[in-house]
């Protein structure tokens, strides 16, 4: 391998990485994040300006208010002029709570102006439809049931990112609403987040949906390429399809090195045998290698990947785990929800499971 071709290899993870999960997805240059903020900052706008009629009072300085006159009030709003009756001078302990929410309404506001912002990115991009539509699903396959689990995760960051985003920068607390805004964005994006803690992470989309689509769409290039070695594909796409595929829904069964290659030989066993079928034909080698993969597609494309996990890897798919692809979001997201008693993740994969029905009878091994 020249420099130069050492060069386009070190460049091409972070230009894919940014075309796959970035801006790229986004009909504008962090819209996500802008919509966030904006929202944040209206919301913020909104109700500080709501306190000053609902209180009847405006601060201006510390200890100095005045009083925010009835007339002055638009009058769609005098309604609610002074609908909650604050001294703001008072040391009483009802003045002290009123004085306390006069504080906090324009937080509140930013709050819930933040997590409207964030939401209307997916329902822009058409994401927010498409999980409403599986939700009202009777039955869900289980790469979908995977995709509305994790989609699930991403509410509880939204209001973590909401809170931490009202402080102002003076306060450290900005890093936060950034880790937390980021990881909202890829749980309900099914994007991909870097994370040594898990090597499927470093190899592939997280969201299990969206890496079954790549790993199939580069599956012909890999086919011509394992037309020189008598069908052997390439241990790369293997190990790639396992970690981002298979370990993040069976884990629990493929939390060893031997189960792991296990799962990675089975399909190098299936394309092989898929390569030599097409391979007696005579045909050349663009032609076997696009009929190739549109046969692996049908075994292990979205319709047909349960029976294939049944019969290949002896994998049950009604015992999967979804909505694991990120660990470093579902664990506390999880824990987080459960301590609270909070109708987290667990009592939605419950529902995700009753909603799950296998594509054929489990077989026994």
């Amino acid at each position: 391998m020249s420099w130069k071709d050492k060069i386009k290899q070190g460049l091409e993870f972070p230009a894919k990485f940014m075309a796959q999960n970035g801006q790229a997805q986004q009909a504008i240059p962090n819209q996500h994040r802008l919509l966030n903020a904006g929202g944040m900052f209206i919301g913020w706008i909104a109700l500080d300006k709501i306190r000053h009629i609902v209180f009847g009072v405006q601060q201006k300085s510390e200890g100095e208010y005045v009083e925010v006159k009835r007339e002055d009030v638009p009058a769609p709003l005098r309604f609610l002029h002074k609908t909650i009756d604050w001294d703001p001078h008072s040391e009483t302990p009802e003045n002290q709570w009123r004085k306390l929410a006069y504080q906090l309404f324009p937080g509140v506001g930013a709050g819930v102006g933040a997590v409207a912002g964030s939401m209307m990115q997916f329902e822009v991009a058409g994401r927010a439809h498409t999980m409403e539509t599986l939700k009202k699903s009777k039955s869900l396959n289980l790469i979908d049931a995977d995709s509305l689990a994790q989609y699930s995760q991403a509410m509880p960051l939204r209001i973590l990112t909401a809170f931490f985003g009202t402080f102002s920068a003076a306060s450290g607390l900005t890093f936060l609403y950034g880790l937390f805004l980021n990881h909202s964005f890829a749980a309900a994006n099914g994007a991909r987040i870097f994370s040594p803690f898990r090597g499927a992470l470093n190899v592939g989309i997280s969201n299990p949906g969206k890496a079954l689509d790549e790993q199939l769409s580069n599956l012909a290039a890999h086919v011509k390429v394992a037309s020189k070695s008598g069908g052997e594909i390439s241990d790369a796409w293997a190990k790639q399809f396992s970690g981002a595929i298979l370990e993040p829904l069976f884990g629990h069964e493929l939390k060893t090195a031997a189960s792991q290659e296990k799962a990675r030989a089975t399909l190098q066993k299936i394309v092989k045998e898929s390569y030599h079928k097409f391979q007696k034909s005579g045909e050349p080698a663009e032609k076997i290698a696009k009929a190739v993969t549109e046969d692996i597609t049908k075994k292990l494309g979205k319709a047909n990947i349960e029976k294939t996990l049944r019969d290949e890897f002896h994998l049950d798919p009604a015992k999967a785990t979804p909505g694991k692809a990120n660990p470093i979001v579902y664990h506390p997201v999880k824990a987080f929800q459960d301590a609270l008693g909070l109708k987290g993740i667990s009592t939605y994969q419950k529902r995700v499971a009753e909603s799950y029905v296998p594509q054929s009878p489990t077989k026994t091994v």
